[in-house]
């Protein structure tokens, strides 16, 4: 992933994804290894939480949107409730 040849076709986002990847896969495989079903299981988390990086590096707006908008309703449900 770090050769010249492969960063001209690849930018920093991929890099550091396939490089969770790969640290997930680590986990995974040591976890078999040494028998230990907590130690795959974290790397089978890890795994999954990589294409949810990747989303939320694509909508990071949309999730801010969201996050201003719960925050919104939670705040007039708050002082709806403190009123009546």
């Amino acid at each position: 992933m770090f050769l010249p040849s492969v960063q001209a076709v690849a930018d920093a986002d991929s890099t550091s994804l396939v490089v969770l990847l790969l640290l997930a896969l680590g986990t995974f495989v040591a976890g078999v290894h040494t028998a230990s079903w907590r130690m795959g299981l974290n790397g089978v988390v890890m795994g999954l939480c990589v294409p949810a990086v990747a989303w939320l590096d694509q909508s990071a707006l949309f999730v801010a949107l969201v996050a201003v908008m719960v925050v919104v309703v939670a705040g007039l449900v708050l002082w709806a409730r403190s009123r009546g």
